[in-house]
C-alpha cells in the first residue's frame, strides 16, 4: 500500500482553516478544494496526480455517493461525480483511490454547512455605487508579500508594467475611506494567481482559480476582507474569466483533454469579431475565429463546449461565491466564448444563486449589440430572449455606448454640430428601448481599460479648472442617471498619471494611488494630502454618492429627459421620480461655456403630474450640490456655464 495522502481541505463555513487548492507531498490535487451540504450544483471532483487513469474512487460515508468516475485523455486525471445527501453531517471525509494493480491511497475532503440564507443572497444593483480598483495599484498594506518565492515575477514598483505591491490588506486598511466616499460595492480586478513572468499585475491570465495570488494575500485574508467590507455596508464583486486562463496555469502542460482549450497549428489570435453572435448574415468562419482564437499570447482560450471544462468553471464560480460570501461577479470578455456555452455557464451559477448578480463585459459601441447580451429576469420569472431565440441569462451588461457618448460630449463645450455636445448623451439614452431593463445597466465614465477622464477631458498636462468642471458634470450625470454607477479608483481625486508615461500603454491610467505606499510623499487618502482642485472633486463626488443612498427617485425611480435644443442645445435636463412623485429630482447639466436660463413652463408635464399626485402646485427644491434653495416660479432658472444642479423637491 502506498503511503496515505492526507489532503487537508477544510470547509469554508464553520471551519477556521484555509481552503485552497491543495497538493499533497505525493502531488495529488483535488478541486474544488471543499464543498457544502444543500447545494444545487452537481459536484464533480477533478483529481490530478501521476497515473490516475483506470483507478476507482470510494468513500467511507453513506451520505456521499460516488455516482461515476470518468477518465480523461491524459492518464493523470480523474473526474469523480458525487452525490451529497442534504442531511450529511458536515465534516471531513476519507476518500480512497483504488488503482487497477490493487494499490490504494486516501485523501481527506471536507464538506461544510452552508451559510444561512446563502442561496437567496441578493446581488448588487441600482442602489449601489461600484468602486473598481486594481489591487496592485491601490494600496500596499503588507510589504512582506511584495514578492513571493511561489511566483515568477517579483515586486518592482519602478517598472510601469510590473508588480507594485498593492494587496488585499491595502484594501482592508482603506475601507473607511471608501465608506466615507459613499461606495457601496468593491470590484477588484482578478485576485487569483497570475504567474506569468512579466506583466502579471492585471491578473487576467489565471494560473490557479482556487488560490489568491500570494502577492495579494491568502484565501483566508480575502474572506476576512469581504466580511470586513460587509460590516461597513460595502458589497464585494469578484472578477472571473471563463473565456481564457494563463499559460502559467498548472494544467497547461498536462491538459485533461486536448480540446480543454482551443488549439491551433500556430498561435492564432481572436479576430475580436463579437458581432458574429448576433449578426444574421455573419460567416461562420468569422465567428469561429472570434471564439476559438486566443485573446493574447499568454491567454489560452478555454473550450466550454467540453462538458468537463464547463462544469469546472461553473463549480469554481459557485465555490467562490459560497466560500467568500460574494455579492457579485464581473465576467471578463463575455462574448468571446460560444454564446450557448457562456449562457450555460451563467445559468449554472443562477441555478445555485437565483438572485445573484453577474455583470458581463460586452464591449460594443452601439446599444443594440450590447442589448443582445442582456438576459435578465422578466416579469414572468423567465429570462429575456432575443428574436433569434437566444438568451444569455446575464442579469446585467455594461453600457459602453453611454460611456462613448459622455466621453465625447463633455469635451464639446462650444461650436457644436447638430448632434454634438450633451445631445450625444441624450441620443444614447433615447435608445433604451432596446433593453428589457435599462435601469439595471452598469454605467461608467471610464474603467481600467480606458484613459482616465482627467486625461480625456483635458490634455497630457495636469488637470486644470476646465478638466475639473467637465469631470464634475460627468460625475453628476453618472450618479443621477439610470443604471448602476461604477467608479474607477482615483477619479475622485482627478488621478491623471505622470506626463512621462504618455504613449506607454495602460500603465498610464493604472498608476498607484498616492498615499497607498509607505513612504509616499503625498497621501491623497486625506484631505490634507490633496490639492485644492482634488478636494473640490472629492467633495463633489462624496456629496453625490452619499446623497444618492437616500434618494428612492435615483436608486429605484423612473427617468424623463428633455432634448437639448435651441438656446439649451448643450444643456441636458432630466427628472428622476418615484411613481407617486413623493421623491422628485430635477437634474440640470449645462455643458456649455455660457450661462443659460430655463423656462419652468417647458417642464410642465412633469410638474403637472406631480401636482395631481401630491395635491399641490408649489414646488421648492434644495440644490444638493450648493445647498441653495430653488422655487418653481414664473422667473426662469439661471444656470452658470459648465455647471450642474441636482434639485431635490
Amino acid at each position: 500500500m502506498k503511503k496515505n495522502l492526507l489532503t487537508t481541505i477544510l470547509a469554508a463555513v464553520g471551519l477556521s482553516s484555509l481552503a485552497s487548492a491543495a497538493t499533497t507531498q505525493e502531488g495529488l490535487r483535488v478541486e474544488p478544494p471543499c464543498w457544502w451540504t444543500g447545494m444545487e450544483t452537481p459536484l464533480t471532483l477533478m483529481l490530478h496526480a501521476p497515473g490516475l487513469s483506470g483507478a476507482g474512487v470510494s468513500v467511507d460515508s453513506d451520505g456521499i455517493t460516488v455516482k461515476a468516475v470518468h477518465y480523461a485523455e491524459s492518464p493523470n486525471y480523474l473526474f469523480v461525480d458525487l452525490e451529497i445527501a442534504d442531511n450529511l453531517t458536515p465534516g471531513e471525509y476519507t476518500f480512497t483511490i483504488n488503482y487497477p494493480d490493487g494499490k490504494t491511497e486516501t485523501f481527506a475532503y471536507s464538506i461544510g454547512e452552508r451559510r444561512e440564507g446563502s442561496r437567496e443572497r441578493v446581488g448588487f444593483g441600482p442602489s449601489d455605487v461600484v468602486y473598481l480598483l486594481m489591487p496592485d495599484r491601490f494600496a500596499n498594506g503588507d510589504k512582506k508579500n511584495d514578492s513571493s518565492p511561489l511566483t515568477a515575477e517579483k515586486g518592482n514598483r519602478k517598472l510601469p508594467g510590473g508588480r507594485h505591491g498593492g494587496d488585499l490588506q491595502g484594501i482592508m486598511d482603506h475601507l473607511d475611506y471608501l465608506a466615507d466616499l459613499g461606495i457601496t460595492a468593491i470590484w477588484p480586478t482578478p485576485i487569483t494567481l497570475d504567474n506569468e513572468p512579466t506583466y502579471s499585475y492585471h491578473g487576467y491570465a489565471c494560473a490557479d482559480y482556487y488560490q489568491i495570488d500570494p502577492r495579494y494575500g491568502s484565501n483566508e485574508l480575502y474572506r476576512s476582507l469581504v466580511a470586513a467590507a460587509h460590516e461597513k455596508g460595502i458589497k464585494f464583486i469578484q472578477d472571473i474569466v471563463p473565456n481564457h486562463s494563463g499559460t502559467a496555469h498548472w494544467w497547461y502542460n498536462d491538459l485533461p483533454f486536448q480540446d480543454w482549450i482551443h488549439q491551433h497549428p500556430t498561435f492564432t489570435r481572436s479576430n475580436y469579431a463579437m458581432s458574429g453572435h448576433s449578426d444574421p448574415h455573419a460567416a461562420q468562419t468569422d465567428l469561429d475565429a472570434c471564439v476559438t482564437g486566443w485573446f493574447d499570447t499568454s491567454m489560452p482560450d478555454m473550450n466550454l463546449s467540453n462538458p468537463y471544462c464547463l462544469q469546472y468553471y461553473i463549480q469554481l464560480a459557485v465555490w467562490w461565491i459560497e466560500y467568500a460570501d460574494l455579492d457579485g461577479i464581473r465576467v471578463d470578455t463575455y462574448p468571446y466564448t460560444r454564446k450557448e456555452d457562456i449562457s450555460a455557464w451563467t445559468a449554472g451559477i443562477l441555478k445555485e444563486f437565483p438572485n445573484f448578480t453577474l455583470v458581463g463585459e460586452c464591449w460594443f459601441h452601439n446599444t443594440q449589440q450590447i442589448a443582445y447580451w442582456e438576459g435578465c429576469r422578466t416579469a414572468d420569472g423567465g429570462f429575456k430572449t432575443n428574436a433569434d431565440g437566444y438568451t444569455s441569462h446575464l442579469p446585467m451588461v455594461m453600457d459602453f455606448a453611454l460611456t462613448d457618448a459622455l466621453t465625447e460630449a463633455f469635451v464639446q463645450n462650444d461650436n457644436l454640430g447638430y448632434d454634438d455636445g450633451i445631445k450625444r448623451v441624450y441620443n444614447s439614452v433615447s435608445l433604451d428601448f432596446a433593453y428589457y431593463n435599462p435601469y439595471n445597466l452598469l454605467t461608467f465614465i471610464t474603467n481600467h481599460d480606458m484613459e482616465r477622464p482627467a486625461i480625456r477631458f483635458g490634455t497630457y498636462k495636469d488637470p486644470d479648472e476646465t478638466v475639473l468642471a467637465r469631470m464634475k458634470n460627468a460625475t453628476t450625470l453618472l450618479l443621477t442617471m439610470r443604471g448602476v454607477p461604477q467608479w474607477y479608483y482615483g477619479d475622485e481625486i482627478l488621478m491623471h498619471g505622470p506626463e512621462e508615461m504618455v504613449g506607454k500603454g495602460d500603465a498610464w491610467w493604472r498608476t498607484d494611488f498616492p498615499g497607498g505606499w509607505p513612504g509616499d510623499k503625498v497621501n491623497a487618502f486625506t484631505s490634507a494630502g490633496r490639492t485644492a482642485l482634488q478636494n473640490e472633486m472629492f467633495d463633489h463626488t462624496r456629496t453625490l454618492m452619499q446623497w444618492r443612498k437616500t434618494s428612492p427617485a435615483v436608486t429605484a425611480g423612473k427617468l424623463k429627459h428633455f432634448m437639448p435644443f435651441g438656446d439649451l442645445v448643450n444643456t441636458y435636463v432630466y427628472f428622476r421620480y418615484t411613481p407617486d412623485f413623493k421623491d422628485l429630482v430635477m437634474v440640470v447639466i449645462n455643458n456649455g461655456v455660457e450661462p443659460v436660463s430655463l423656462d419652468w413652463a417647458h417642464y410642465a408635464e412633469i410638474f403637472d403630474a406631480a401636482a395631481a399626485a401630491l395635491g399641490t402646485d408649489s414646488f421648492t427644491a434644495t440644490d444638493i450640490l450648493s445647498g441653495a434653495t430653488v422655487s418653481r416660479s414664473t422667473e426662469p432658472l439661471a444656470v452658470p456655464g459648465m455647471t450642474s444642479l441636482v434639485l431635490q423637491f
